[in-house]
């Protein structure tokens, strides 16, 4: 009853140029996960005389990038700042274009996450 109860959340994916700008063949394109949907959920059942609790945990996604690439990262991936300096950020989570996607339906990749 309690595995029953804990819902995973479908976090956002995010990418940076944005998931409805065209991607730079040959730059990294930032990948991560709306934090807001990246947490941890809890669920208890209970009976008289007996309780169970269950916790559900993220720990990694998986990018299917639509161009035969694969990426799995550790955590949610680092949100890309538009304020922020180029310089002054990193991602932990990324993946580079090496051909366009001119051959593909609609001239686009279908990435998943």
């Amino acid at each position: 009853m309690a595995y029953d109860q804990v819902r995973s959340p479908c976090p956002a994916p995010a990418t940076s140029p944005a998931i409805d700008v065209d991607q730079i063949t040959g730059l990294p394109t930032w990948l991560w996960m709306d934090p807001a949907g990246w947490q941890e959920l809890t669920a208890r059942a209970e009976i008289p005389g007996f309780w169970v609790e269950v916790t559900a945990t993220p720990r990694r996604v998986v990018w299917d990038m639509g161009d035969g690439t694969v990426v799995a990262c550790d955590g949610p991936g680092t949100a890309y700042d538009p304020v922020a300096a180029a310089s002054a950020q990193r991602t932990d989570c990324s993946h580079v274009y090496q051909h366009v996607s001119a051959d593909r339906p609609g001239g686009r990749y279908a990435a998943s996450a």
